[in-house]
């Protein structure tokens, strides 16, 4: 999947601040490395934003890395699509979470 690089990264390494695009899986959504959302929705460098705020994120992308390490990417991929048809399956059911404290 091509998608934009961390914006971080392409400075760090080609000391451009120009945009570059690369090729990474479907699972590949924050940069660890600078804390960058650069998953899903993310159509220029500009909108990558920092989920410091919400570490739930970060923790699920280095949890996802953890797994795909373990038990390879074609597991992952199929895990992902099936979770991705579960939750359209409960949103076109008009399903809504409850926020437990």
């Amino acid at each position: 999947m091509l998608r934009w690089a961390c914006r971080r990264c392409v400075v760090t390494r080609t000391g451009s601040t120009l945009p570059a695009q690369i090729w990474v899986s479907l699972h590949d959504n924050v940069c660890l490395r600078h804390n960058l959302w650069v998953g899903k929705n993310v159509f220029a460098p500009e909108q990558q934003l920092d989920p410091s705020r919400t570490p739930d994120v970060i923790r699920a992308q280095r949890r996802c890395w953890r797994l795909r390490r373990r038990y390879g990417p074609i597991l992952i991929a199929l895990c992902y699509d099936g979770t991705g048809k579960l939750w359209s399956g409960l949103a076109h059911r008009d399903y809504q979470l409850v926020h437990r404290a």
